[in-house]
């Protein structure tokens, strides 16, 4: 260009264009062969705006006491200090009943075979026998759940006041965006491995809803775990697989590995989405294949390290670089693993 800030009208004199295609096996060779996780690996669902779900608990009213049955609660703090327009300065209050207190695991807490907490979210979902059903105020309402109605009124007042112009979906469209919420289907007989969408390492670790839905989160009692829309999550019966996976997007082969495909920002490489999926082939768990199983062996061993371990720091990258160099052994040895399984 002649200068700078042409305008179209002018830049387009000295532009020329050529139309091709280009295929997915370009960018990614490994996609020929494909992972067969490639198309199971799910995005979690969109729990925004984060002010009307994420939680804690509040004695209130001056009960001095959490009611098990219908816990008190309040927005969560850490959600107000990060919190954007318009969704700024807003705390939501009431009793909700207990069926509708979940556990979500954010990206940024996520640590290698491990997590540095997990957060309580309200979610209006009736699960039963019957199947999942979301509700809104007056469904709430009609089914007794009166904590609940209450709550659901705040949420739909606000979002009619502080909805930006052109967004056409109510707030149970938005917070089930895609069917990514509702398709997850909770239960407590699964294990989910979840590892962060973006960052500049891969970290994974693997959740038992088994043991979250017997647990309590922030002094809450727990009816299921969703995954949260800054993570990606595979889910199986088979605990063995996930902790295949889980040891397999630990390993330091294939973090490098994806780095040349990630997108880099000003603090170094962002996104990750399906790329461990997508630049290798990562095989199907085969529970035949000792190699396989000694992964899945080594993923829960290391969970159970790493329990053990006394985390301190707010910063989540010396905590995740602190728990990688307390596992170097175990991780040379997933290393080693996943090479061979690769090759």
């Amino acid at each position: 260009m002649p200068k700078k800030n042409l305008s179209w009208q002018e830049a387009q004199n000295y532009l020329t264009v050529q139309r091709s295609r280009i295929s997915p096996e370009a960018l990614f060779p490994s996609i020929a062969g494909g992972s067969p996780y490639l198309e199971l690996v799910k995005r979690g669902g969109d729990i925004y705006p984060r002010c009307f779900w994420f939680v804690q608990a509040t004695v209130g009213k001056g009960l001095g006491v959490i009611d098990r049955a219908k816990p008190y609660l309040e927005t969560s703090p850490a959600v107000e200090r990060d919190a954007k327009e318009p969704w700024t300065g807003i705390k939501l209050v009431g009793e909700v009943e207990a069926a509708f207190v979940y556990a979500t695991l954010l990206s940024k807490y996520l640590l290698p075979f491990s997590y540095v907490r997990l957060q309580s979210v309200v979610l209006p979902l009736e699960i039963s026998e019957m199947g999942m059903r979301m509700l809104n105020s007056q469904t709430a309402l009609h089914s007794g759940y009166s904590g609940l109605y209450n709550w659901l009124v705040q949420v739909e007042n606000l979002w009619k006041e502080r909805k930006k112009r052109g967004i056409k979906e109510d707030v149970y469209q938005w917070l089930d965006y895609r069917r990514k919420l509702t398709s997850q289907y909770p239960t407590t007989d699964y294990c989910y491995v979840i590892y962060g969408k973006a960052g500049t390492n891969l970290a994974s670790c693997v959740i038992d809803t088994g043991e979250v839905g017997t647990s309590e989160v922030e002094k809450l009692s727990i009816s299921g775990f969703w995954a949260d829309t800054t993570t990606y999550y595979f889910r199986s019966r088979n605990r063995d697989e996930t902790h295949f996976l889980c040891a397999f997007l630990n390993s330091g082969y294939v973090n490098e590995s994806i780095k040349p495909y990630q997108t880099r920002g000003a603090w170094g490489e962002r996104d990750i989405h399906r790329r461990p999926f997508e630049v290798l082939v990562i095989p199907k768990f085969d529970a035949k294949d000792k190699r396989h199983l000694r992964l899945a062996e080594l993923s829960q061993q290391c969970h159970r390290q790493v329990a053990q371990l006394g985390l301190e720091g707010k910063s989540i990258g010396s905590l995740r670089n602190k728990v990688r160099d307390y596992l170097s052994t175990e991780l040379h040895e997933i290393d080693k693993l996943v090479k061979a399984i690769l090759a």
